[in-house]
């Protein structure tokens, strides 16, 4: 019996810090501060955190804010 190919998880392809300047996608950004992303979302709509386009592209250096 085979099994299924399973997709690694964000958490485990991404590298364990952040860079000031890498752009993240809103499930990347999520991974690395270890929360939802619905969670990254809410952050950028009330400003929290800035964030451009759609999906969310965040820098860096905004993650770094926002977990400090």
């Amino acid at each position: 019996m085979t099994s299924p190919l399973v997709e690694p998880s964000l958490a485990a392809v991404l590298p364990r810090e952040i860079l000031p300047n890498a752009i993240y996608t809103t499930p990347e950004a999520a991974a690395l501060v270890r929360c939802q992303p619905g969670t990254i979302r809410h952050f950028v709509r009330i400003g929290k955190i800035r964030g451009r386009g759609r999906p969310f592209r965040i820098l860096g250096s905004e993650l770094l804010k926002f977990v400090s």
